[in-house]
């Protein structure tokens, strides 16, 4: 009964989408301005940045006034925009469904809508269409197999601009797969058939495309020759888009090669210019860039002022991973300045995109498992849907009613089988299908388990280094203390010779300073260590109760990886006076010689 009803189904829905096609052979006569209102809803339906909401909504409404007048161009351009739209959705198996009953209802009725439509052109743009549905799910082996038909279609015919479109599309796939050879003949295609009629838009896209994966390969050298191509083009297009992007990359791509001068330069022309304000996610980008060289050049206060306009600008764009990367060279900027809580809030502010952002793709990726699951099916079921007719028309041919019972009768006998088969198939597949979403679930879960550690790891080894930085400073300034005290010390002996009665004050200054003079820098850097290393002393009290203050400090620096004459500094004590520590501090921890004591204190 299940089969039954999906072949049921399937014929409704095949009828339906033929029906709105069928509506051409009635008489009507539309009139010229409800056919200009028709087309002015569709181009208007074409125009991709209005979004997949208005593109389905102008596109419904082009279809009905279609429908109500017979006019056929208009109902078969709706229903197309109606299956883009869901694809920019991501409803691609409603997108599929739509494209592939469109495309039978055209093959059809071909003698009739040859008048009304360029056929060819219109059957390689939804096989051009399926293929991008299945280029989007990664499934490359049957979105190959689609261009080609598209390309087949139409590649001797005058659809300059349709063909540069295939080409672009199996270059991408190539360019994907690394084929870089055969991306780059079919990217050259395409360059070539859009320069013919003027379509510069084609060359950008294909240029910048190869500008990112060069430059995510970290080819620099190529990218920077590909980005002035792409600047070249964007400057004699005239289009401000593409001049912004254009001037960013060359900014972006100087930056990679460490050529700061010429990467300001762009990347000011880009800020600094109202031409170009209409584009936040372009600004944030080239601000976030102009922080990083402001940091690396030790322009603390410039680089904050960058990293709040480029996350000012990236608050204005759809985008997580610009808003988190200005956030986080933000964070950068003033946990350098010093401002330590305000860095805190916008660190936490970068993770919570980076959150955003694999929500996202975990979300995309269940979908597209969803899709090509269904997709599959439909694919399944056109089959025999497709058998099925052709025993039924054979059925309908046959003459002797004796043969035609037999084969009914058979028929039945196999139908009934292949669906308890089917059924004992199906629910085997679904449990394994189950295992496997179970797997993949528990392996995606791992790996941002391991991605989460990794980003702590990094922010530990990064305040480690902070903190290391700090103690080198501390042992400075105790440095120049001990030169002072010394000094007095000279000026005590010289005023003690002549005599003078001022010695017991001055011994007293003496002992003061000896005394106080690096309680204040410990405690501040044992509440910094402590911050860092929140468990380290908790770790060790639980091994080694018995251990002192001064060898808990002594501890501390080890882990740091001080050696004995940073120590002997940091403390105000002697180089022999940290050995014997040392020495002491090795007993008390029952370690043998061959033991490192800094390796060991590392575990804690």
């Amino acid at each position: 009964m299940r089969l039954l009803f999906l072949i049921i189904a399937f014929f409704s829905a095949t009828l339906f989408c033929k029906a709105q096609i069928d509506q051409g052979h009635k008489p009507g006569n539309p009139d010229s301005i409800t056919i200009k209102t028709i087309d002015s809803l569709l181009a208007e339906a074409d125009i991709i940045s209005s979004g997949p909401e208005q593109m389905l909504s102008l596109s419904q409404q082009a279809l009905e006034i279609s429908k109500n007048i017979s006019y056929r161009h208009g109902m078969l351009h709706s229903t197309y925009n109606i299956a883009r739209g869901n694809f920019y959705k991501s409803k691609l198996q409603d997108a599929f469904f739509i494209l592939d009953t469109l495309l039978k209802n055209i093959e059809n009725d071909s003698i009739e809508l040859v008048s009304v439509i360029n056929y060819q052109g219109t059957r390689s743009k939804i096989y051009s269409m399926m293929a991008i549905i299945f280029q989007e799910m990664g499934d490359y082996g049957r979105a190959i197999p689609h261009y080609y038909s598209a390309l087949k279609l139409i590649e001797t015919s005058e659809l300059k601009y349709d063909v540069a479109l295939i080409y672009k599309g199996l270059g991408g796939l190539n360019l994907k797969a690394g084929n870089l050879a055969k991306a780059e003949e079919y990217f050259d295609s395409a360059i070539i058939l859009s320069s013919e009629v003027s379509q510069q838009q084609i060359r950008f896209d294909i240029y910048h495309e190869q500008y990112v994966f060069q430059k995510n390969k970290q080819k620099y050298a190529k990218a920077l020759e590909t980005s002035l191509k792409l600047y070249g083009l964007a400057m004699s297009a005239q289009t401000p888009y593409m001049e912004a992007i254009a001037i960013k990359n060359l900014g972006e791509i100087y930056y990679l090669l460490e050529v700061d001068d010429l990467s300001l330069a762009y990347l000011h022309q880009v800020t600094d210019s109202g031409y170009y304000q209409q584009f936040p996610n372009v600004l944030a980008e080239a601000n976030t860039l102009l922080a990083k060289i402001a940091s690396e050049r030790g322009e603390i206060t410039k680089s904050e002022q960058f990293a709040r306009q480029a996350l000012q600008h990236a608050l204005s764009t759809s985008s997580p991973q610009i808003k988190a990367e200005a956030s986080h060279v933000l964070a950068e900027s003033l946990e350098k300045s010093g401002n330590f809580r305000e860095s805190n809030y916008f660190l936490k502010l970068q993770l919570s995109f980076k959150d955003t952002i694999q929500a996202m793709d975990d979300a995309h990726q269940i979908l597209l498992m969803q899709s090509q699951h269904d997709l599959d099916k439909l694919m399944h079921e056109k089959v025999f849907t497709q058998n099925q007719l052709t025993i039924h028309t054979l059925k309908n041919r046959a003459k002797n009613y004796l043969l035609v019972g037999s084969v009914i009768l058979i028929l039945f006998m196999l139908l009934a089988s292949y669906t308890l088969v089917r059924k004992y198939r199906t629910q085997k597949k679904m449990q394994s299908i189950f295992r496997q979403q179970q797997a993949e679930k528990r392996e995606q879960e791992l790996m941002l388990q391991k991605e989460r550690e990794t980003l702590l790891n990094m922010e530990i080894e990064h305040k480690n280094r902070e903190l290391v930085s700090r103690a080198i400073s501390i042992t400075r300034q105790q440095e120049h203390l001990l030169s002072l005290i010394n000094d007095l010390e000279n000026i005590h002996q010289a005023i003690q010779t002549n005599g003078s009665d001022k010695i017991g004050l001055l011994e007293d200054q003496i002992r003061n300073l000896r005394n106080n003079h690096n309680s204040g820098n410990w405690e501040d850097f044992k509440t910094y260590f402590e911050n860092v290393y929140s468990d380290f002393y908790t770790n060790l009290h639980q091994v080694y109760p018995n251990l002192t203050p001064n060898e808990n400090k002594l501890c501390a620096l080890l882990k740091l990886n001080l050696n004995t004459k940073e120590i002997a500094v940091l403390t105000s004590r002697e180089v022999r006076s940290i050995e014997s520590a040392r020495i002491r501090l090795r007993k008390k921890l029952g370690l043998s010689l061959e033991t490192n004591l800094t390796t060991f204190l590392s575990q804690f």
